[in-house]
């Protein structure tokens, strides 16, 4: 054997058909041979052109030959074995890869005719075969027979529609590019979408505009997913009636199909509140399909409240649920807070799925991990859920949480509950449960209420109970009944706000849907009949459901048997009676019951007699030691208007509020008692519990606006009702008490558009007089409703009785002032009714009218103007012995009361117009000042009291000087008694008042600060300031002394201010300058006061500012010359000018002090006493001063700086008054004779004063030491 190459014969036979495949090459192919293993590698890549001869595509081509061919039976195809791993390299290639067999069994010699079979391998080829591909390590192509290879076959069409098919693939791959994936992910994803729900390629099939996908319809996954959508919508009828359409075909399910039919039948029985039967459908779900959906959905079935799983089955799904699942995950957690793991569970969710707040919520709310619960609702209280379902959990959750704080967990072991609430509950939590409800019940709406709406009924009817809001909660489950009528669930809540409301009939209709009652479903069924009229069939009930009513006694169980005896005893059934009568005996509180039944028929008997048969049951319940039935019975019945029954009506109240709370209309009638009997702090704080509550506020608003305003409290109270007229339901009781209010305090603007509103809606005739005689009141103040004010007053004229007195009397006074009248006509009918008037009522007092003599003499006119006015000789002469007694200060009457003592003064405010220009002798119209307190003693006062009293004369004087707004501005609160306000607003309002200004002006700054006035009421005190003020602390504004004499006779711990401290306030808070600050001093000085009380410090301060300047010479160039001058003739003689005139100086920086400023100060001291010598007043000046001024010297001198100052200036002057200098000595000798004057005691220290002017080298010293 040679050692040469040889060629095998599968080479041969690749190369033979090698050269077949270049004999039949179609002329549009570019081959191009590829080296290589051939058994192993591509042969050739082939380039195809089109017909334009383009070269555009590329694909590979892997060549066999065969001399064995394996033809089918039929022989249709030929059939090749390929290495997978071969063919598995293939499919990892780009370009699509064709296969070519040649049979070269036949004609090897003669090559043309050797047929050549291709075979494209697509994916669809890997994708069938793929099993074989991973399984098996060869694999046969079976190749049609008809795809023969030859010159003539054109594949560009084909291979052409195969490059746009890839282009539209990565067109779809862009689109279906899922965020946080990558494209072979999306990829991988769409198309398990497909293999999972082959119904969306359908529904893509389906042409439509719109910008989503339609399911096919009669599909039974359409048909499912529309079920899906009705139970969303809460439309539970119509997705029944697909589920039972389905069943008739539910052979022809795919599994799939099967499992998804069994789920929705599932959700279904859920949503009707059939747990078990639930639960069982899930089931089957599971078992027909493995998928989490419904493993998740039998899972969570087999929660339930009355049927949980085991431990064990607890402990297995902790164990084996994965955690990265959030469902599974949850499940897992909620089993660990069932076998009382919370915290594990809690922290399971915290660490794997941190974002779920409402699951953590539910943990927490299983395990009662309450700190943890209310940290998490704290933290996300604000944050804005994605997801109807997330809210509606957040809020249910939440809601309950707070229902639970604001209860302190009543109610959550077991305890029985009152709609109404508990007074003990915390009612800004039970707001925040309010809120969180309602927003859940929202959310609920929003889902087609979830087949877990349920969970929130309990609470639902305890809340909403609580805000008396029963209506919307009732439009909910309403809404739920529509579409699951026979929710047990739902109906055996809904039976009892049913009954509450008395919606008797409704009540026994859902009754009727329940299979099994428990005692007080019965006892509602029962008592439904009752109060239907139906005996018969409640009296058959009470036997039918006589045991269970007595096995589990309720509260009203024995009304219930007491209705039976009723009921017995009007059918004759004596035994029957008896026998009742027993049972009720022996039940507790059967006497009670007695009571109530034999009150209640007796009522039904003869109502006229009610309130008789209401004391009669109130003596029992003393009597049986006061049962609380008997008080909840009987509190309906009882008057809140009557004094007695009111205090009864509190009393029972009281007890009941020890247990429960009341319902809306008891509230109302316990407020009113509150009226009744004057207990306005307990009416107020009624009102605010109500009204925090939310629960008719407009109602409530109006008792603590009426309470407020009887406890003086005017300003809040208007405040408070004034909110509420802007609300749309706003009561006609309402309107009345804000016009009532708003006229007493002044403020008419407000009302007028009211008021004329209720006259043209108005029917009732007193009524609509009295709207139209207030409309006269306002119109007359204001000029543009000049036209109307006539034509109210003639239908005023119009409408009046006229036997009324006062009525027509009025009317008539209107005429003469407002002239009325259009026609000659209207004025001749006013005539004729003034004639009549005075003939029907002489002595009127409201009209009157007097003959003048017109020829007789003046004082024949006076006593004609005298019988007009009723003044009497008599009376002038009380009047004359007042003035001369106030001028003699033998009569210390206040100010606001000259008017009842004096002829000329009828008012205050005319007094005050008086006093600032009457003769200095006319002390009469003076006000005598009321003194000054120290000015942090006043500001303290201020903060602390609690009644900042303003009396009349402070307002003026405050107004006088334009500063009360400012003051009342910065006032924490402020009082004026109620006359004083009365007679404020009536001069105001007086079209004929020449005052009007002066009282409008302060009230329209108290009108400004309305909302901390509180009024004092003085009705029936002889002296208006007459209160009893000594249990609270008060502090009286007012600069009239006499008027302080009178308050400290009744209230001696009163304290008081005059203007000075009100200015010292001012200043001190910055509302005043400096300058304003002593501009209002001197402004004030020029007002008709008398006896003016300052203190000296505050005295000093003014001499420092207007005569501490340095181009000061003259005090009477300045704005201290009326404060000097009026302080000064205070004094009654010269010692007490010159004690005033020294003391003045004790707080006063005299080296600011000019001498020539000091000279003006001393002649005018002496101006009316001339025989005084200056030299010795400046003397005494000088050693007084010394006194007065503590010695500080200096360290290194000795010298107090301060005395020196003072020698110095009384040098100065000195000098100045005499013209001539003087030396040390001599002016000590005049000072040494004034301090020998002094007592010992005080002359050692005046000596002391002066050596400690000196320093121990001075001449003036050394003299000193000489003489002393």
């Amino acid at each position: 054997m040679e050692n040469l190459p040889k060629e095998g014969r599968s080479q041969e036979i690749g190369r033979l058909a090698a050269r077949a495949l270049g004999i039949k090459l179609p002329k549009s192919w570019i081959e191009t041979p590829l080296a290589g293993d051939t058994d192993f590698g591509i042969d050739y890549t082939i380039q195809l052109k089109s017909n334009e001869n383009y070269v555009k595509y590329t694909f590979y081509l892997q060549l066999k030959g065969t001399t064995v061919p394996s033809y089918s039976a039929d022989k249709t195809s030929i059939s090749y074995d390929f290495n997978v791993s071969t063919l598995n390299n293939y499919h990892q290639q780009e370009p699509l890869v064709m296969v070519a067999v040649v049979d070269l069994s036949e004609n090897e010699e003669d090559l043309p005719n050797c047929p050549i079979y291709y075979f494209w391998l697509e994916e669809e080829w890997f994708s069938t075969n793929q099993h074989k591909l991973k399984t098996q390590s060869t694999i046969t192509i079976r190749i049609p027979v008809n795809n023969i290879l030859h010159t003539s076959l054109d594949v560009y069409e084909y291979y052409s529609n195969r490059i746009l098919e890839k282009f539209a693939v990565a067109e779809l791959k862009k689109k279906i590019q899922i965020p946080n994936k990558t494209s072979v992910e999306s990829i991988e994803l769409f198309t398990n979408a497909i293999t999972e729900k082959p119904l969306l390629l359908k529904s893509i099939e389906k042409q439509s505009e719109a910008p989503w996908i339609d399911n096919p319809t009669g599909e039974v996954a359409t048909e499912l997913k529309l079920c899906s959508d009705f139970l969303s919508n809460n439309r539970v009828k119509d997705a029944r009636q697909i589920l039972d359409q389905l069943q008739v075909k539910i052979n022809s399910f795919t599994a799939h199909e099967l499992a998804e039919f069994y789920y929705q039948k599932g959700n279904l029985l859920s949503y009707e509140y059939s747990p078990d039967e639930a639960e069982a459908q899930f089931k089957m779900a599971y078992e027909k399909n493995k998928k989490d959906r419904y493993q998740l959905a039998y899972l969570q079935s087999r929660f339930k409240l009355d049927s949980m799983p085991s431990n064990d089955e607890l402990e297995n799904l902790v164990n084996t649920l994965d955690d990265q699942s959030f469902s599974k995950c949850f499940i897992k957690a909620k089993s660990l807070a069932l076998l009382k793991r919370s915290k594990e569970g809690l922290e399971l969710l915290k660490v794997k799925h941190p974002n779920e707040i409402t699951a953590q919520m539910a943990i927490c709310t299983i395990g009662e991990l309450y700190k943890e619960l209310d940290e998490i609702i704290k933290k996300n209280i604000e944050l804005e859920l994605i997801g109807e379902r997330k809210k509606y959990d957040f809020n249910a959750l939440a809601a309950r949480r707070y229902f639970h704080k604001a209860s302190n967990q009543m109610g959550i072991h077991g305890e029985v509950l009152p709609f109404t609430g508990h007074p003990k509950y915390n009612i800004e939590e039970m707001k925040l449960s309010y809120v969180f409800i309602q927003k859940a019940w929202d959310s609920a709406r929003k889902l087609g209420y979830p087949s877990d709406v349920s969970m929130l009924m309990d609470i639902s009817c305890l809340i909403y109970g609580y805000f008396n809001n029963f209506s919307e909660l009732c439009s909910h489950i309403e809404e739920i009944l529509i579409e699951r009528p026979n929710h047990t669930e739902i109906i055996k809540h809904y039976i009892r706000i049913l009954f509450n409301s008395r919606d008797y009939k409704k009540t026994t209709e859902l009754l009727g849907k329940l299979d099994n009652l428990d005692a007080d479903e019965c006892g509602i069924k029962i008592l439904s009949y009752y109060h239907l009229g139906k005996s018969k069939q409640c009296l058959e009930l009470i036997g039918e459901y006589e045991s269970i009513l007595l096995v589990s006694p309720r509260e009203n169980t024995p009304a219930i048997f007491c209705v039976g005896i009723e009921i017995a005893e009007a059918t004759f059934q004596k035994a029957l009676v008896v026998r009742y009568e027993n049972i009720v005996r022996k039940l507790n509180n059967g006497e009670a019951f007695f009571a109530i039944q034999k009150f209640v028929s007796a009522c039904n008997m003869d109502k006229s007699r009610s309130k008789e048969f209401a004391q009669d049951l109130y003596e029992t319940y003393v009597k049986l030691d006061k049962p609380f039935v008997i008080a909840e019975q009987l509190l309906p019945y009882l008057d809140p208007h009557n004094s007695a029954t009111a205090h009864q009506i509190i009393e029972l109240a009281e007890h009941i509020l020890n247990i429960r709370e009341l319902s809306k209309n008891k509230y109302l009638d316990l407020a009113q008692a509150f009226f009744t009997t004057e207990r306005w702090k307990e009416a107020e704080k009624l009102a605010e519990k109500n009204i925090a509550k939310g629960v008719a506020v407009s109602k409530w608003k109006l008792v603590q606006a009426a309470a407020l305003q009887n406890q003086g409290k005017v300003g809040i109270a208007y405040k408070t009702i004034e909110n509420v007229i802007k609300s749309e339901d706003i009561g006609r009781e309402e309107q009345e008490f804000f016009i009532s209010l708003s006229l007493s305090l002044g403020l008419i603007d407000n009302v007028v558009d009211f008021l004329e509103e209720n006259l043209a809606n108005s029917t009732n005739a007193q009524s609509i007089i009295l709207i139209v005689r207030r409309l006269i009141a306002i119109y007359i103040n204001r000029p543009e409703y000049g036209e109307k004010l006539k034509a109210a007053i003639l239908k005023y004229g119009a409408l009046i009785d006229q036997a009324n007195c006062e009525q027509e009397g009025d009317y008539l006074h209107l005429c003469i002032l407002y002239a009325p009248f259009d026609s000659p006509e209207q004025f001749k009918e006013y005539q004729a009714r003034c004639n009549n008037y005075f003939e029907t009522f002489p002595n009127s007092t409201a009209f009157r009218r007097a003959s003048i003599d017109i020829e007789g003499d003046g004082e024949a006119l006076l006593a004609s103007l005298r019988q007009l006015t009723g003044v009497t000789p008599e009376l002038e002469e009380v009047w004359e012995s007042n003035k001369q007694k106030l001028r003699n200060r033998e009569l210390p009457i206040p100010f606001s009361m000259r008017g009842y003592f004096l002829q000329n003064t009828r008012d205050v405010y005319t007094t005050w117009i008086l006093s600032k220009c009457s003769k200095d002798e006319e002390l009469e119209f003076r006000i005598v000042h009321a003194p000054q307190i120290e000015k942090d003693n006043f500001i303290k006062l201020i903060d602390i009291s609690d009644i900042i009293l303003f009396e009349e004369t402070s307002l003026l004087i405050l107004n006088e000087l334009n500063i009360l707004d400012e003051f009342l501005r910065i006032l924490p609160k402020f009082s004026i008694i109620t006359s004083v306000f009365k007679n404020l607003n009536l001069t105001t309002h007086e079209s004929i008042s020449i005052n009007s200004q002066i009282s409008g002006n302060i009230l329209k700054a108290i009108q400004n600060n309305i909302e901390k006035l509180q009024l004092i009421d003085d009705e029936e005190k002889d002296f208006k300031y007459d209160c009893d003020l000594n249990d609270e602390s008060v502090l009286l504004l007012t600069d009239d002394l006499y008027l302080t004499w009178l308050v400290k006779q009744q209230n001696p711990n009163v304290s008081s201010g005059n203007i000075f401290n009100v200015l010292e306030f001012l200043y001190e808070k910055n509302i005043l300058s400096e300058d304003e600050f002593h501009e209002h001093i001197v402004n004030f000085f020029n007002v008709g006061i008398i006896d003016i009380s300052i203190r000296f410090d505050f005295l000093g301060e003014l001499i420092n500012y207007h005569l501490g300047k340095s181009d000061v010479e003259n005090y009477e160039d300045t704005g201290f010359k009326c404060i000097f001058d009026k302080i000064l003739i205070q004094g009654s003689n010269f010692r007490d000018k010159q004690k005033l005139f020294l003391e003045m100086f004790s707080w006063v920086d005299i080296s600011d002090l000019s001498a020539d400023a000091l000279i003006s100060l001393i002649r005018k001291l002496l101006e009316d006493h001339p025989i005084f010598d200056p030299q010795k007043i400046v003397n005494t000046w000088f050693v007084y001063c010394g006194l007065k001024r503590e010695i500080l010297k200096d360290a290194d001198t000795s010298v107090s700086k301060i005395h020196e100052d003072l020698w110095l200036k009384y040098k100065e002057v000195v000098e100045i008054l005499n013209g001539t200098k003087y030396s040390g000595e001599i002016l000590l000798r005049d000072v040494i004779k004034v301090i020998e004057s002094l007592d010992e005691n005080i002359s050692e220290i005046a000596l002391n004063n002066l050596k400690a002017s000196f320093s121990r080298d001075t001449k003036e010293y050394k003299y000193l030491e000489t003489i002393i």
